[in-house]
């Protein structure tokens, strides 16, 4: 599965976004980066190899280490395969995975957001 390893390739991202001392802006652009390239690749992923739910999430947990990384993974993924029509192009999907990103921010008022990134 090549399309996978670009899934693996993008945890450095999220791990970065939660790492360094930037504004909360920068952290949440970088944050929201990395949740849409991971949507987006899952989205290719299941083009490419039409498995549903279940297969993909089988096939994920064989071939990773479960850890806080794949635990987003999983995430990310669970909602692409519930809520994303499988005909949608992946590059709408990054889009739409960004903007709702940063309005789910924008339109939160809870403190813990403004920790996590801090």
């Amino acid at each position: 599965m090549k399309t996978s390893y670009l899934i693996v390739l993008l945890f450095p991202f999220i791990l970065t976004a939660q790492a360094e001392e930037n504004t909360p802006e920068k952290q949440l652009q970088m944050i929201c980066t990395a949740k849409a390239h991971m949507a987006k690749a899952v989205q290719d992923v299941r083009i490419e190899t039409g498995d549903d739910w279940v297969e993909f999430h089988r096939k994920t947990k064989q071939s990773y280490k479960i850890d806080a990384g794949l635990e987003a993974l999983l995430y990310i993924a669970d909602f692409v395969y519930h809520y994303v029509p499988v005909e949608m192009d992946s590059s709408e999907v990054y889009d739409r995975t960004i903007n709702g990103c940063v309005m789910d921010f924008l339109n939160k008022k809870d403190d813990n957001v403004i920790k996590l990134l801090s």
